[in-house]
């Protein structure tokens, strides 16, 4: 399938993609913040002796070996004498601990971008009775999805079991394993060669490429568009009201027209 026309169902990425990172800023720094005060939180590496500086440290450091934000807590973890198992029982606890602080700390500073979207409403009108929509991030379904979608006023745009966070794929990352974005289409009821994919992160549309060549990628880039567009983005576009507008367009130019970027 290339054709815009003839998706039966999208699977959106959400940060970074339903607001632009580039328009919060220090984002890295305030992240690495509110992760090393989730882990605070947590009563079991408190009494491990896990001090502010140095959660601040594995923070930072653990997204840039790791890209999350739960691996190096647990391996820090084991190196005071836990067990696997106790460390693994970190997993669930911290991420939720801190998607719930990077929620409450962006609507705070951030409001404009996810209070009452009405330009999303708007973009989503042109799709809503035709395809199926679903959301395949690696935020927490119940503490930022959910909440977010709602205070932008498209939460009924998903249904509930086609918001699928990390801890939905047993938190195999995106750029590891097609597992999460197979599952938001699983729960759209789309084969992912009827759908598309939408994403700001080139690496996570290149592994879902490469398990279905069929499906439609798109890369959504805020007004940093790739320099050079690999074989796996069938499409890029600035953001999803362009995204939608040019859905539109194939849906009014009919069967015969395939879309193509200039």
């Amino acid at each position: 399938m290339n054709q815009l026309r003839d998706i039966q169902g999208e699977i959106y990425d959400f940060d970074g993609v339903f607001y632009s990172r580039f328009d919060i800023q220090g984002m890295d720094k305030l992240c690495v913040h509110l992760l090393a005060q989730a882990a605070l939180s947590i009563p079991q590496l408190e009494k491990a002796g896990l001090t502010y500086d140095e959660a601040a440290f594995l923070g930072e450091d653990g997204y840039k070996k790791y890209r999350d934000s739960v691996t190096i807590f647990r391996q820090w973890f084991q190196s005071q004498g836990a067990t696997v198992e106790e460390s693994d029982a970190l997993k669930a606890p911290l991420y939720r601990a801190y998607h719930h602080n990077v929620q409450k700390a962006f609507v705070q500073a951030y409001p404009h971008l996810f209070i009452q979207r009405e330009d999303l409403k708007t973009a989503f009108k042109v799709s809503a009775g035709l395809i199926k929509h679903g959301i395949a991030s690696h935020s927490c379904r119940e503490n930022i999805l959910v909440p977010l979608l709602s205070l932008m006023g498209i939460r009924d745009v998903f249904q509930h079991n086609a918001i699928c966070g990390l801890e939905q794929s047993n938190f195999e990352l995106k750029h590891n394993s097609p597992a999460l974005v197979d599952l938001g289409f699983k729960e759209i009821g789309v084969d992912p060669s009827q759908g598309v994919f939408i994403e700001d992160t080139p690496e996570n549309l290149a592994v879902m490429k490469y398990r279905h060549p069929d499906m439609i990628a798109i890369f959504l880039h805020h007004g940093r568009p790739l320099d050079i567009q690999p074989s796996y983005v069938d499409f890029q576009f600035t953001d999803i009201p362009t995204y939608k507008k040019a859905h539109q367009r194939a849906l009014d130019d009919g069967p015969t027209r395939v879309i193509t970027l200039s």
